[in-house]
């Protein structure tokens, strides 16, 4: 609920967020890892979308404007602010729904696009669209190798054992 207090030309808004943290990530029992993503997706996927947050997530909801004009001046826009608070409360629940692994995969892959909107218009972002494809492959074939690991560590049975020869 947004109220707005006047002070002289100041407008200060207080407003509560729609749900807590605390409560958007104590409903999830399972954490996204390599191998449950549709799993995770089930259960997070109605949550968000029951406490109208599913519009950050899917883009329906997009932030507005960072400034407004009041009497020709530019202001903070005040839903701006609300709009990023929820966004943050989004972002900080679904990493905590996240694996170690996942969180750091998702911490790398942020980084370097933090880093590679600096470079956007230079020589070097050639090189970090390579390096962005290498962390890709190497990501991806972690999790090949990752399940070969785990397959390979399973007892096999030998034919020979199933069947009396």
């Amino acid at each position: 609920m947004t109220t707005p207090t006047s002070s002289s030309s100041l407008s200060v808004v207080s407003f509560s967020l729609p749900i807590s943290l605390v409560a958007l990530t104590n409903n999830f029992s399972t954490h996204l890892n390599a191998d449950n993503y549709l799993l995770w997706r089930d259960q997070i996927t109605p949550f968000l979308i029951y406490n109208d947050l599913y519009g950050h997530i899917d883009g329906t909801d997009p932030p507005p404007s960072k400034t407004i004009l009041i009497d020709g001046t530019a202001s903070p826009n005040p839903e701006h602010a609300r709009w990023f608070k929820i966004d943050q409360l989004v972002v900080g629940g679904i990493k905590n729904t996240l694996s170690s692994t996942a969180c750091a995969e998702v911490l790398v892959k942020m980084l370097l696009r933090m880093f590679g909107t600096h470079l956007k218009h230079s020589f070097i972002s050639r090189l970090y669209l390579v390096l962005i494809s290498c962390m890709t492959l190497f990501l991806t074939l972690s999790y090949v190798v990752g399940g070969i690991k785990n397959t390979l560590s399973s007892k096999p049975t030998l034919i020979s054992q199933t069947h009396n020869l």
